[in-house]
C-alpha cells in the first residue's frame, strides 16, 4: 500500500514536471543554465577584427616611418615618445576635467 502510493507520487511529480517547459532552455534562466548567451564564435570574430585594426594602425605607423610623413606638426618620433611617457593619475584626472569642463573640487 505504501509502495503503491509512493509510486503515484512520482507519476504525479513527473507529470507535473512534464507540463512545463524546460527551465534550462528558457533565456530566462541562461545565465543559470551555464549556457553561453552569445555563440561561441563571437568573442573569436571580435578578436579578429581588434587583431585586424592594431595591423591597420601597425602598418600606417611603419609607413609614415618610412616616408617620413608627418601627421598634423607630429613625426613619427614624437608620437613614439607620447606613447612611451608615464603619465600620473593628477595629469589624467586634470586632463579630464579640462575636456569636460569641470572645475577641480577642493575639500
Amino acid at each position: 500500500m505504501i509502495s503503491n502510493s509512493l509510486e503515484e507520487r512520482r507519476r504525479y511529480v513527473n507529470e507535473i514536471k512534464a507540463s512545463f517547459s524546460d527551465p534550462a532552455k528558457s533565456s530566462q534562466y541562461a545565465d543559470v543554465s551555464g549556457e553561453a548567451q552569445h555563440p561561441p564564435g563571437d568573442a573569436a570574430a571580435f578578436f579578429k577584427l581588434r587583431l585586424m585594426i592594431a595591423a591597420a594602425i601597425f602598418a600606417a605607423f611603419v609607413y609614415c616611418d618610412q616616408k617620413q610623413v608627418r601627421i598634423r606638426t607630429y613625426s613619427t618620433d614624437k608620437i613614439c615618445e607620447f606613447i612611451t611617457q608615464t603619465v600620473s593619475p593628477e595629469q589624467v584626472v586634470e586632463t579630464f576635467q579640462s575636456f569636460t569642463g569641470e572645475k577641480k573640487k577642493t575639500d
